[in-house]
């Protein structure tokens, strides 16, 4: 299974007149910043934590909480705690709205990480519709051809295509990439993002080659830009891994997916859920080389970190109990594939039949 990468938006931190320490918040808040530009979630939620319980001592309705909590709110994101993020993103955009009205450039910002979060978690028709909301409010406040725009953009149609609605999901992605190479150049951050998630459709078309040559196009910007062991080196080494067992190079496919898996274990830890999707297309390469006892682990991993981290009635807990069920068949185990399969269905039966796209 994979996902595209979808793109987090942070605020700058504001500037200003400050009160109740205001250095000490400032200086927690850019730490905690350069934690994160350098994969060390850990670190930055410290700083960006310890930042907030500052920021709660300032005056009512400060724009530094609404600040302070996207950001930390963001970073639960990307840890994967969702429950946690998503109370903080929706008192960040109360706030901002009551401080700054509904079509200011910041509320854009935390209608997408909501947004982010609604899709996380499978719930895409909320998901689309702050999407549409934010990309309206940067288009009209920028222009067509902003890079804020080609964010939305992106986001969007990662929505579309977690859906499978990929003739929704092309030209958006297009468009985005078309934005910041006008922007940007070819050598920047938002480039690779967008080289990725065009890659990642084109793969799941068919269009191999096309695929490969833009996933290694991010790859290479991506290393020179943030070094080889940031968390997104893993997202194109698995992209590339996925590309490469469609086309039947095995060898090359759990290659990369050693190396991708290897990467954000160390950077985001063991129990995050972008692990478990290193480790479920690790054993889904096993399982169609018929390597059952070197695919059973990797699952019954994928499923206990997807459980607890999205919840057990989430589309890929469903998705990795439909792969698990496929293995206890294949091991002549029906007994125990049909109570997998059972509790998959339910999942699928509550989600109106909807299953992420593999």
């Amino acid at each position: 299974m994979q996902r595209a990468l979808f793109v987090v938006v942070f605020y700058l931190v504001l500037g200003g007149a400050l009160a109740a320490s205001p250095t000490t918040w400032q200086n927690d808040m850019q730490g905690a910043a350069r934690a994160y530009e350098n994969g060390d979630y850990r670190e930055a939620e410290r700083l960006w934590s310890q930042a907030l319980e500052k920021a709660e001592r300032f005056k009512a309705k400060d724009r530094r909480v609404t600040t302070n909590m996207n950001n930390l709110a963001a970073l639960y994101y990307l840890q994967g705690k969702y429950s946690e993020a998503e109370p903080l993103f929706e008192q960040a955009l109360e706030l901002l709205v009551q401080l700054v009205g509904p079509n200011h450039l910041d509320v854009a910002t935390d209608l997408n990480n909501l947004a982010l979060v609604y899709d996380a978690q499978g719930r895409y028709a909320k998901a689309e519709s702050l999407h549409r909301r934010a990309l309206v409010i940067w288009e009209e406040s920028l222009g067509a051809d902003d890079p804020q725009v080609a964010t939305g953009l992106n986001n969007l149609a990662g929505t579309y295509s977690a859906q499978g609605r990929y003739d929704k999901a092309k030209p958006l992605y297009e468009r985005a990439l078309m934005i910041v190479k006008r922007s940007y150049g070819l050598g920047h951050i938002d480039v690779a993002t967008s080289l990725n998630n065009l890659g990642h459709l084109y793969r799941i078309q068919g269009n191999y080659q096309e695929a490969v040559s833009l996933f290694e196009q991010a790859l290479t910007i991506i290393i020179a830009l943030r070094g080889a062991e940031h968390p997104d080196v893993g997202t194109d080494l698995n992209n590339l891994g996925l590309t490469h067992a469609a086309m039947g190079q095995y060898d090359r496919a759990e290659a990369f997916y050693k190396r991708a898996l290897a990467i954000w274990e160390e950077a985001l830890g063991s129990d995050h859920p972008q692990v478990a999707i290193a480790l479920n297309n690790l054993a889904g390469l096993h399982m169609v080389q018929a390597k059952y006892d070197d695919a059973e682990p990797l699952y019954r991993r994928t499923l206990v970190i997807w459980e607890k981290a999205l919840g057990s009635d989430h589309p890929d807990v469903a998705m990795a109990l439909e792969n698990y069920a496929d293995l206890l068949r294949k091991t002549q185990r029906p007994a125990e594939a049909k109570k997998a399969q059972s509790r998959a269905d339910t999942i699928k039966a509550k989600r109106g039949g909807f299953m992420r796209p593999n």
